[in-house]
């Protein structure tokens, strides 16, 4: 009997051993799951603060291009992280790079960004565009030198436009029909700064195989026939319908310039093209008196 007893109380000493072990590895094992889990979230709060700081930052620095005067060379501090900023341009568009480091952790993100300024697009329309093609000053098909359906033009001093056009001969009304090389074969004036203008009270229309030049500001609706070419600008501050007759050299352009309207442009047949010509495009917004501020985001893409 006492070396039965014996061998319980062996038994049961070494159940309580192989229990307070198997205590222990659990607690062992729960402590560095816990320690684990712990760098993890320390390791995911890092990466969302650089996040958190690159978004931030991206913000800032679109605001302080709208403003012209993003520094570059500084960095930024973040709520502890470190941020930078940089910035490329190919034709209209601008990337903002942002660079954000906290502790181990990064996050660089690049936004895309065209400028509301009018003078970067070939159209821009409140209305829609249909079957017209954009193409940029090295004659390159560019979807993105259209904007369409915008929310507003900006104000244009109709005043200055048509006191030139008054003071050059250039007002006309009813259905106007310019012939080739209307008015003076050139969008500039002799002095080589002063755009030719032209004020039509009511329509234009350019017939085929005709050439005019000029900012044309029309109340009523164009119409430009096949192989008809407008060296300049048509602007239309009413909505009123611009429609374009295509064919001929695929590489020409019914408009080598720019197209500003409140209304719609609509393309028929093949070889529909407006061609961006940042000089006239420039000259004419120079007569704008309330600019868009600001950029359209284009892609906010993280790296």
């Amino acid at each position: 009997m006492h070396t039965k007893m014996k061998r319980e109380d062996g038994f049961l000493s070494a159940m309580y051993l192989v229990f307070l072990v198997t205590l222990g590895l659990m607690g062992m094992g729960a402590f560095m799951l816990i320690r684990s889990e712990g760098r993890t979230v320390a390791s995911n709060a890092e990466m969302y603060r650089a996040q958190y700081a690159a978004n931030g930052a991206a913000y800032y620095g679109i605001r302080r291009l709208e403003l012209g005067i993003l520094d570059e060379e500084s960095g930024l501090d973040i709520g502890g992280a470190i941020v930078a900023l940089d910035t490329t341009r190919s034709g209209q568009e601008t990337s903002l790079f942002i660079n954000s480091v906290y502790g181990d952790l990064s996050s660089r993100l690049r936004i895309r960004l065209k400028s509301n300024d009018m003078s970067g697009n070939a159209v821009y329309s409140t209305g829609t565009v249909f079957n017209v093609d954009a193409r940029d000053s090295v004659n390159t098909r560019d979807p993105s030198l259209i904007t369409q359906a915008a929310d507003s033009i900006p104000t244009i001093d109709v005043g200055t436009l048509s006191a030139l056009a008054t003071a050059q001969g250039n007002v006309e009304g009813g259905t106007f029909q310019p012939n080739n090389g209307y008015p003076s074969g050139s969008f500039f004036q002799a002095d080589g700064v002063t755009p030719t203008v032209t004020w039509v009270n009511g329509n234009l229309r350019v017939r085929g195989n005709r050439t005019v030049y000029g900012i044309f500001v029309v109340t009523g609706w164009v119409r430009l026939d096949g192989n008809a070419r407008v060296q300049g600008i048509i602007y239309m501050p009413n909505n009123q319908l611009l429609t374009i007759h295509g064919g001929g050299n695929p590489s020409g352009s019914s408009v080598t310039g720019g197209v500003v309207s409140e209304g719609n442009l609509v393309g028929f047949g093949n070889h529909v093209n407006v061609r961006h010509e940042p000089t006239f495009m420039r000259t004419f917004s120079k007569y704008i008196t309330g600019q868009l501020p600001g950029f359209k985001i284009l892609a906010w893409e993280y790296l």
